[in-house]
């Protein structure tokens, strides 16, 4: 038998089985909608594997000290899923909400009166 007809066959095999590898770890799927956390902003869309997704917080609302903000995308037993996040957004105790004036509030009603 030819040897270079031998080593074409096993590195096709090779190749096939690299590919069968790939494909069953989950390297062609997507993440499903990002899981949605309290006060975060929301994010529509599918993330590939092995990418990492940061939550924030909406305004007013600060991470949690010691809690990680980021999760990830990953294969695991061929199905496409988000790592677990203990991530929270807590009230900002820094945050001061732009407050509204009794002389805004009436111009505001006099010109929708016209």
């Amino acid at each position: 038998m030819d040897p270079h007809r031998i080593y074409a066959s096993a590195w096709v095999i090779v190749v096939y089985l690299l590919r069968a590898t790939r494909s069953s770890s989950g390297a062609n799927c997507k993440c499903p909608k990002i899981p949605q956390k309290e006060f975060t902003l929301p994010e529509d869309g599918f993330f590939d594997i092995n990418k990492t997704y940061r939550y924030r917080c909406i305004q007013g609302y600060v991470r949690k000290a010691g809690e990680s903000n980021f999760i990830k995308c990953e294969g695991i037993n061929g199905v496409c899923q988000w790592t677990r996040s203990r991530f929270k957004c807590i009230p900002d105790p820094k945050y001061k909400p732009q407050p509204t004036t009794t002389s805004s509030l009436v111009m505001r009603s006099l010109c929708c009166l016209q």
